[in-house]
């Protein structure tokens, strides 16, 4: 599922991502890579969604965000 979806305090892993050589480029740079562990900080149905990796915070914009598909740590 995107990442779009999931919901605040949800740990997710990236599984994959849709994604031209430069954004996935730039993704990477932030520690956005397959199999990468992410929580979701906020996620408010509006405005970017703010992700946490290794304990640094980044924003992402929805349209990108739509790229990263990942999948629910349970």
């Amino acid at each position: 599922m995107p990442i779009v979806y999931a919901k605040e305090g949800e740990e997710v892993e990236l599984v994959r991502l849709i994604a031209g050589r430069n954004l996935a480029r730039r993704l990477s740079e932030m520690g956005i890579n397959k199999g990468t562990r992410i929580r979701i900080v906020s996620n408010s149905g509006i405005g970017p969604i703010i992700i946490e990796i290794a304990g640094k915070r980044f924003g992402i914009g929805r349209g990108i965000a739509s790229k990263i598909l990942v999948n629910i740590i349970k």
